[in-house]
């Protein structure tokens, strides 16, 4: 099951990345948006990151409950999340982005409990929904989230070596063989 983040408040980025994607043959406009402060309850960090790592971040037994590592700044987390929704609340109107790409997901453990968390946004919106999150760049806002699923990295095909690949050692005694004379 995907995490889905309810109505909360965040602050979208001060600055939007316009450039293109292909989809199939054809070029179509993409956007990358930073999303921030959003903050996370224990379960939801759980469903992030594995069961029992709101204990593993937070000292519990603290009163106020406090992150366990004061050093440890921000904790970046590697997966990508594709086919999400995201949805910001602008001019008193839910923005649909659907079929985004989240990563760069980084989140700091805070005193109380919460987790705040940040991540990009990658989506190919409609102009008109561009002109209204560029009014907004650097304001908060409420936001929506579901995941979507975990994106798979694409292996690259690595070729086969053939059965007979001697290489420069001889397989039988272990010793380097001679370089051929010209």
């Amino acid at each position: 099951m995907a995490l889905s983040i309810s109505k909360r408040p965040c602050q979208i980025g001060g600055h939007i990345n316009a450039r293109t994607e292909t989809h199939g043959d054809e070029d179509v406009g993409a956007i990358d948006v930073t999303l921030s402060k959003i903050m996370l309850e224990a379960d939801e960090l759980d469903e992030l990151l594995g069961v029992g790592s709101a204990q593993r971040l937070f000292r519990m037994e603290a009163e106020p409950i406090e992150p366990a590592w004061r050093d440890v700044g921000v904790i970046t987390i590697q997966r990508k999340y594709e086919k999400a929704l995201v949805q910001l609340k602008l001019d008193d109107e839910w923005l649909k982005l659907g079929g985004a790409k989240l990563g760069k997901i980084m989140l700091i453990p805070r005193t109380g409990g919460l987790t705040e968390m940040s991540l990009q946004t990658q989506c190919c919106p409609e102009a008109a929904q561009v002109e209204i999150m560029f009014k907004h760049m650097g304001k908060e806002c409420d936001c929506s989230i579901r995941f979507g699923r975990e994106a798979v990295k694409a292996k690259k095909d690595q070729p086969e070596l053939p059965l007979d690949h001697a290489g420069t050692i001889n397989g039988s005694t272990g010793e380097e063989q001679p370089a051929p004379v010209n």
